[in-house]
C-alpha cells in the first residue's frame, strides 16, 4: 500500500509536510475509528519520501526504510514506543512521544541513538533550518568524512518553535551525544583535521569536546573544550595540545583568507622546524581574526627566511607565551647568517595594524653579515671580517618601531679598500636611535660614530623610495688624524696628525651612487701631513673649510711646507665642471720646497704642479697670487703678483708682476692645458733693469757667463710638451739691451779671441776670458722667432777692449749658429802707428780711429767654425749696418782686411 494513501488522516498529528512510499505492514492493530488505537507492527516503506522543510533542507528519501515500532494514540498523545528504524546509512534506535494533540503547541520528546555509519552519508540528516543562519552556514562549509556513532540524542519541546533556534530559551530542545572514529574535517579557515577520535557532547546550545585526538599542520594534538552559544554568537573555548611541521603551518596560512595570516604571508618567505604548543584559544568563532590564544610555544630547530632580516634565521629555539592579544619571549636563541642571536621582547595586539613591540636583542656579530645591508646603499668593494657585539631594543608600532642600539666591532677588519682598512682591535662603536615614519622612511633622531679617537654624531633621515633619499646631519664631527692611521690605509703614507672639528649635513641619493649635496663647515686644527715625495710636510694646517650645496669655501686655510707659508681663500663650485674663485697669498713661497726630489736609479717623480695638469683640464675659475718673496732655485723673487684665469683648459696670466733686487718683470700669457698632444702658449714679456747675474744663473743659463743690467720686450709662442722640442716651437719678437756688464768665457768668444792673436801685432792686448771676462757698456739687439731660430740684422756690443756688430740667425732647437760678425779691437793710434808705420795712418784715417774685421760664424755654438772673410762677401746691406754700428767707413775695413789676409799667408 503507498503511505501517502493514510498519511492526510495522520497529517494533524505530525510536523512533517509529507510522507510517501510504498508501505508494507505486518503487525496488530487494536483500537477504534476515532483514534484511539496502539499498534506493534514491522513497516517496510520502499522508496520512502520523508518531506520535513522545517527541519532538513531536501527531502530525504531511501529506497527502503524498515521500521519495527510500538504506537500508541490517545485523545491527546501520540506515543511512539522502542521503534528501531534500517535505512541504507545505519540504524537507529529510539523513542518519541507527541503531547496535546489537539492543541496549536505541539509538543515532543524524543530520544534516539545509532550504530556505527559514515560521516558523509548523513550530513543530509542535519537539522540546518532550525538553527541561525550563521551557524547554518557554517555547517554547510564543513567538510568531513570518518565513522559516527550518536551514542545518545533526542529533542524535546514545542514543535512550532524549532525554526527558532537562535533564542536561548529555545537551545535546550536537542541534545546530542556522538562520537567520531578514523574522521577527517574540513572547516574553512581552519587546518585540515584527519585521524579524528574522541566524543562530542551538544546541549543546551552548546557543544562540548573532551579528549579529542587528530593529526594537523603535519603533528598529533589533543584537544577539549567547547563552543557556546552555538545557535546564535558561536563563542570558542578550546585548550589544545600538540606539535607541527612548520613548514606545513607555513603552506597552510599561504593559502588561507584570514586576515590574521595577511602580514605572514607578505613578511615570511619560509619556515622549517617543529613547534610544541599547549594552548588555549578561545573568542567568537565566526570572526577567527578575535580569537585569541593563551598559553606557551616552545620552538626548537627553526630556519627562517624573511624580507625583513638580511639573512637567513637558523637553529632557533626558545618558548613563547601568549596572553590574548599579547605575545612574549623570555629567551630565544639562533643564529641569524653567521650571527649568533638571544633575544626577549613583548608584542601585543599582533594581529592588529597597532600591534605594538618591545623587543630587546642581543647579537655576537659576523661582520661578514653585515656587507649585504651596506651594498644596498650602492657601496661595492667593502670586506667585513671578525666580530663584534651589538644591542638593539626595537619598540612601538611595528610598522613605525622606534630603535635604539649599539653595535660595537672592536674584534672585527672592515675594509673599503683603498680608502678604509680597520684592523682587529681598534674599536669602533656605532650608536643609533631612530623610528619608523611609515614603512619606506627611517628618521634617526640621534647616532654616534666612534671609531679610534675619531667621534661623528648626529641625526638623518633614510628613504626608500622610488626616487630614494639620504638626509644627514652631523653637527658634532671631532677627528684626531693621528689615529688614522691604522683605520685608513693611504693615511699611513702621509702621517696626519692634528685635529678637524666641524659640522656637516649631506643630502641627495637620486641615483644610488651617493652623490651628496653638502653642507656645513670644517676647521683645521694645526694638521701636518707629509705627502709622498715632497722634500717637506705640510705643516701648521689651520682654517676654516665651509660647504654649501656644490659650493666648498675656503677661510684663511693657512698652511707651511718647509719655509714656505700659504693662506688660501675662495670658493670652488660644482663638481663636473668646478668653477674656482681663490686667491693665495704668501710671505715666503721657495719653489723647491714643492719639488719631487730625484730617487737614485729611478725616474725622476713628476713635480707637484705636473700632477695638478689633469685637474687643471676639468676646472673653471680665476685666481689672485700675492707673494712677498718667492724662491726658485738661486732667484730671490720679491712682490710676486698675478692674475690667474682657466677656461675650458686654457690658463691665463695676467699683470704678471715682480721684482729682483732693482729689476722688474711684468708677464701676460697663456697656455692651453687640454690640449693631449701638446700645449700651445703665448707670452709677452717686459723687464726692466734686471741684474742678469741674478736671473740666469739657471742650468745653461747666460747669467753663468756674464753680468749686466737687462731691459727686454718680447712677445713669444711657442708648444709645450709635444713631440717637437720647445725651442724648435718658438716663435714671436724680442728686443734686449744690456748695460755695464762682463762676459766671462764663453766658447765663440775663445775663438775669436784666438783668431785675433793671430796677429802677432795684436798679442797681448786683449783681456784674458778666463780671469777677467770682456767688460761692455752696453749690449743690443732686435730679433725675430720662427720655429726656434733667432734672426737678427743688429746685434751690437759696445766695450772697452772693442766693439762687436753681427747679423745672422741662431737655431736653438738644434744648437746651431749662422752669422756675419765685425770686430773692431779698440787699440790707441800711437800703438797701431808703432807698429804699422807705413799704413797705420791710412788705416786709422784722418780722425786716427780704429781698425775693424769681420768673420763668418758657422756651426755648432759649443765648438762654432770663425772663417775671416772679405767685405765685399758681407753684401752693402751688412756692410753698411757694420759702418753705422761701429762707425767705421768700408775703405778701410776694406784695407784692413787685406793686410791681415797678405800676413796670414805669410
Amino acid at each position: 500500500m503507498w503511505g501517502d494513501l493514510f498519511f492526510p488522516y495522520y497529517s494533524r498529528y505530525v510536523p512533517m509536510k509529507h510522507i510517501g512510499g510504498r508501505v508494507t505492514l505486518d503487525g496488530t492493530y487494536r483500537g477504534n475509528l476515532a483514534g484511539i488505537f496502539r499498534t506493534v507492527s514491522q513497516v517496510v516503506m520502499e522508496h520512502a519520501v520523508f518531506d520535513y522543510p522545517d527541519a532538513f533542507e531536501q527531502r530525504l528519501t531511501a529506497p527502503r526504510l524498515e521500521v519495527n515500532t510500538d504506537v500508541s494514540l490517545d485523545r491527546r498523545n501520540l506515543i511512539i514506543g522502542p521503534t528501531v528504524v534500517r535505512f541504507p546509512e545505519g540504524t537507529i534506535r529510539g523513542r518519541c512521544s507527541l503531547f496535546d494533540l489537539r492543541r496549536r503547541k505541539l509538543r515532543i520528546d524524543a530520544a534516539a541513538s545509532t550504530d556505527t555509519f559514515r560521516l558523509e552519508q548523513v550530513r543530509k540528516y542535519i537539522p540546518t533550518p532550525i538553527l541561525p543562519p550563521d551557524v547554518a552556514r557554517f555547517i554547510r562549509s564543513v567538510q568531513g568524512k570518518g565513522a559516527l556513532q550518536i551514542i545518545s540524542g533526542g529533542t524535546a519541546g514545542i514543535v512550532h518553535n524549532y525554526p527558532q533556534m537562535k533564542s536561548k530559551k529555545h537551545w535546550g530542545m536537542i541534545w546530542v551525544q556522538a562520537s567520531l572514529e578514523n574522521g577527517e574535517l574540513k572547516v574553512p579557515g581552519l587546518p585540515e583535521m584527519s585521524g579524528i577520535r574522541g566524543t562530542l557532547n551538544l546541549g543546551a546550545g552548546k557543544l562540548e569536546a573532551s579528549d579529542i585526538r587528530f593529526n594537523a599542520l603535519g603533528g598529533q594534538w589533543t584537544a577539549r573544550g567547547s563552543i557556546d552559544s552555538l545557535y546564535s554568537r558561536p563563542e570558542l573555548s578550546l585548550e589544545l595540545e600538540g606539535d607541527s611541521d612548520l613548514t606545513v603551518a607555513h603552506e597552510f596560512a599561504l593559502g588561507s583568507d584570514a586576515r590574521i595570516f595577511k602580514k605572514l604571508k607578505k613578511d615570511i618567505e619560509a619556515i622549517r622546524g617543529r613547534s610544541r604548543q599547549t594552548i588555549k584559544i578561545s573568542g567568537v568563532l565566526s570572526k577567527s581574526d578575535l580569537l585569541e590564544i593563551d598559553g606557551d610555544v616552545r620552538i626548537e630547530g627553526v630556519s627562517l627566511e624573511t624580507r625583513l632580516l638580511p639573512h637567513q634565521v637558523t637553529g632557533a629555539s626558545g618558548v613563547l607565551h601568549f596572553d590574548g592579544q599579547r605575545v612574549s619571549w623570555g629567551g630565544i636563541k639562533g643564529a641569524l647568517g653567521r650571527s649568533r642571536f638571544l633575544t626577549k621582547g613583548t608584542f601585543t595586539n599582533y594581529r592588529d595594524k597597532h600591534s605594538l613591540l618591545d623587543a630587546l636583542i642581543e647579537m655576537r656579530l659576523d661582520a661578514r653579515d653585515i656587507t649585504p645591508l651596506i651594498n644596498t646603499s650602492g657601496i661595492e668593494n667593502l670586506t667585513l671580517e671578525g666580530t663584534g657585539k651589538m644591542n638593539l631594543r626595537v619598540t612601538g608600532p611595528l610598522d613605525r618601531p622606534n630603535l635604539v642600539g649599539k653595535m660595537a666591532m672592536d674584534r672585527a677588519r672592515i675594509a673599503l679598500l683603498p680608502w678604509v682598512e680597520k684592523p682587529v682591535g681598534v674599536g669602533a662603536d656605532f650608536e643609533l636611535r631612530g623610528f619608523m615614519t611609515h614603512p619606506k622612511e627611517f628618521i634617526v633622531e640621534r647616532m654616534e660614530l666612534r671609531m679610534a679617537d675619531a667621534l661623528v654624531a648626529g641625526k638623518g633621515r633614510i628613504y626608500w623610495g622610488e626616487v630614494p633619499r639620504v638626509e644627514i646631519d652631523l653637527p658634532s664631527i671631532v677627528v684626531d688624524l693621528s689615529s688614522l692611521a691604522p683605520v685608513i690605509p693611504t693615511t699611513r703614507l702621509f702621517q696626519p696628525s692634528g685635529r678637524i672639528i666641524g659640522r656637516l649635513t649631506c643630502s641627495d641619493w637620486p641615483d644610488r651612487t651617493l652623490r651628496f649635496q653638502f653642507d656645513g663647515e670644517m676647521r683645521l686644527q694645526k694638521v701636518s701631513l707629509q705627502v709622498p715625495g715632497l722634500v717637506h710636510p705640510i705643516t701648521q694646517l689651520n682654517g676654516r673649510i665651509s660647504m654649501q650645496g656644490d659650493v666648498l669655501s675656503f677661510h684663511q686655510v693657512s698652511a707651511r711646507v718647509g719655509a714656505s707659508d700659504i693662506t688660501m681663500n675662495g670658493t670652488m663650485q660644482g663638481y663636473r665642471i668646478p668653477r674656482v674663485h681663490l686667491s693665495f697669498r704668501s710671505r715666503k713661497f721657495s719653489i723647491d720646497d714643492f719639488i719631487f726630489p730625484e730617487m737614485p736609479d729611478k725616474k725622476p717623480p713628476a713635480t707637484a704642479s705636473s700632477k695638478l695638469l689633469p685637474l687643471l683640464r676639468t676646472i673653471e675659475g680665476e685666481a689672485h697670487i700675492s707673494m712677498g718673496e718667492l724662491h726658485f732655485q738661486q732667484l730671490d723673487l720679491q712682490s710676486l703678483a698675478a692674475d690667474l684665469n682657466i677656461r675650458q683648459g686654457v690658463l691665463g696670466v695676467e699683470n704678471g708682476t715682480f721684482r729682483l733686487g732693482a729689476g722688474s718683470l711684468r708677464i701676460d700669457g697663456m697656455i692651453n692645458l687640454g690640449e693631449v698632444h701638446g700645449k700651445p702658449f703665448r707670452v709677452n714679456l717686459d723687464v726692466r733693469d734686471m741684474d742678469v747675474s741674478r736671473t740666469l744663473v739657471l742650468r745653461g743659463g747666460i747669467g753663468s757667463f756674464m753680468t749686466g743690467m737687462l731691459d727686454l720686450d718680447g712677445s713669444v709662442q711657442g708648444m709645450w710638451g709635444g713631440s717637437q722640442p720647445l725651442a724648435g716651437t718658438l716663435s714671436g719678437k724680442i728686443s734686449i739691451d744690456l748695460r755695464e756688464g762682463i762676459i766671462r768665457k764663453h766658447a765663440l768668444l775663445s775663438r775669436l779671441f784666438s783668431l785675433l792673436n793671430v796677429s802677432q801685432f795684436l798679442g797681448g792686448r786683449f783681456p784674458d776670458l778666463t780671469t777677467k771676462g770682456l767688460p761692455y757698456h752696453r749690449i743690443t739687439a732686435d730679433g725675430t722667432l720662427v720655429e726656434g731660430v733667432i734672426h737678427t740684422d743688429n746685434f751690437f756690443l759696445d766695450g772697452d777692449s772693442m766693439k762687436i756688430a753681427a747679423a745672422g740667425q741662431i737655431d736653438t732647437a738644434h744648437g746651431t749658429i749662422d752669422m756675419k760678425m765685425g770686430v773692431q779691437p779698440l787699440l790707441s793710434v800711437d800703438y797701431v802707428l808703432n807698429k804699422l808705420p807705413i799704413v797705420g795712418p791710412i788705416l786709422t784715417g784722418q780722425n786716427k780711429g780704429l781698425i775693424t774685421v769681420y768673420y763668418l760664424v758657422k756651426g755648432s755654438l759649443r765648438e762654432p767654425e770663425i772663417i775671416p772673410v772679405p767685405i765685399q762677401s758681407l753684401g752693402e746691406g751688412v756692410v753698411g749696418i757694420f759702418g753705422r754700428l761701429l762707425n767705421t767707413p768700408a775703405h778701410l775695413l776694406n784695407k784692413f782686411n787685406g793686410m791681415l789676409k797678405d800676413q796670414q799667408n805669410d
